[in-house]
């Protein structure tokens, strides 16, 4: 097993610039962003034909209400439904957020590739709403490095 590099670690520059980004972000979430966070990776293994690594999500709530019992998964990109992991069940009260923690998540070489050429994981947030209708929202994620 060999540990791979992560090539945004590490950058003041690449920190500042996930902040504004992150501000951007927020500031347009209620603008028909209902959840958007900051994930990041460490513990990066390359195991040949995958990857694995601690996945660390964080997720604000801007859906106008309260969530309780959302379960939150990390998903497929070119497959959606091909679950990868699967958190807890977890509450994120209206503009507030939750901090979700996967030890181990195994991915594809080509999508770990892809999340460290700019793309995003594809994480999804399912609940009950207070109507009682399932609601299932993407999340909209910017890389972060978590300490």
């Amino acid at each position: 097993m060999r540990l791979v590099s992560l090539s945004r670690a590490g950058s003041g520059i690449g920190m500042l610039a996930s902040v504004i980004l992150l501000a951007a972000t927020l500031a347009s979430a209620e603008d028909g962003r209902d959840f958007a966070g900051f994930y990041g990776l460490s513990n990066v293994v390359d195991l040949g034909v995958e990857v694995a690594a601690t996945f660390t999500l964080e997720i604000f709530n801007y859906s106008g209400a309260d969530v309780t019992s959302a379960t939150v998964t990390v998903e497929n990109f070119l497959l959606p439904g091909e679950i990868y992991a699967s958190f807890m069940p977890v509450d994120i009260p209206y503009r507030q957020n939750a901090q979700l923690v996967q030890a181990v998540l195994v991915i594809p070489p080509w999508e770990y590739d892809n999340w460290q050429n700019g793309g995003s994981p594809n994480v999804q947030i399912s609940f009950t709403d207070a109507a009682g209708n399932m609601v299932i929202r993407g999340v909209e994620l910017t890389w972060m490095l978590f300490e």
